[in-house]
């Protein structure tokens, strides 16, 4: 199955570039640089979910492969998970502004068997495992909680125009407060300037570490040098 082992070092490259720790953007392009990222985080959390099916499938077949009948079905498995990781690799490659490589193992030799057998000893498909379960779960949490937080800001900004258009359908006891009308929806207003900063502060950080979750364990990792020897 063509695909599955090759490597592929081109990575596409874009201009959502994601700051460094130590940058500080300019203010007109920093809310532009957070709605981008806010953005990729509205595509990162459903595809996110994906590795809860992906993880599962590769690992049942990796078990299984010691049926003959079976281990073929290993490849076309590897492949979606590759696919899926090489997407991930080139939205890191746009945000970071440089390649991430490939980091699979070249086929010697022709053959199911062989293919089979270059998967299960290539140490990148053991770490596209490990980045499908931390991916599901650090990357999905990571990007929702950045469209909560915005969509919270939204929230409570329009909440007391919705309560003066309908105010049955808001009619709620929160507590500390009962929305009745208009004017006791905009106490809870200054909720939303908490968490548009929660959002303002919090944007990169959360993209920044799910890049670098992503680079971590889809990169290509160099070889460590032996160390040399020296005549006595």
């Amino acid at each position: 199955m063509r695909g599955v082992c090759d490597v592929d070092d081109r990575v596409m490259t874009s201009t959502l570039v994601l700051p460094r720790a130590d940058a500080r953007p300019r203010r007109r392009n920093a809310l532009t640089e957070r709605l981008r990222l806010t953005a990729h985080a509205a595509v990162v959390a459903p595809t996110a979910l994906a590795g809860v099916a992906l993880l599962p499938l590769w690992l049942t077949l990796v078990a299984l492969t010691p049926l003959t009948v079976v281990a073929p079905l290993l490849l076309p498995a590897t492949w979606l998970v590759r696919r899926y990781a090489d997407a991930h690799r080139r939205a890191a490659a746009r945000l970071l502004a440089r390649p991430v490589g490939v980091p699979y193992r070249r086929l010697s030799r022709p053959g199911v068997i062989s293919r089979i057998t270059t998967v299960l000893r290539d140490p990148a498909s053991w770490r596209d495992a490990l980045w499908l379960l931390l991916h599901a779960v650090v990357g999905f949490v990571s990007a929702l909680l950045t469209l909560v937080l915005l969509l919270a800001t939204a929230y409570w900004l329009v909440l007391p125009f919705l309560v003066h258009v309908a105010p049955r359908a808001f009619e709620t006891s929160l507590g500390f407060v009962t929305l009745h009308d208009a004017g006791d929806a905009a106490v809870l207003v200054p909720l939303a300037g908490i968490a548009f900063q929660l959002w303002w502060w919090l944007t990169i950080p959360l993209a920044r570490g799910r890049v670098a979750l992503d680079r971590a364990l889809l990169g290509r990792h160099p070889r460590p040098s032996r160390p040399r020897e020296y005549a006595a």
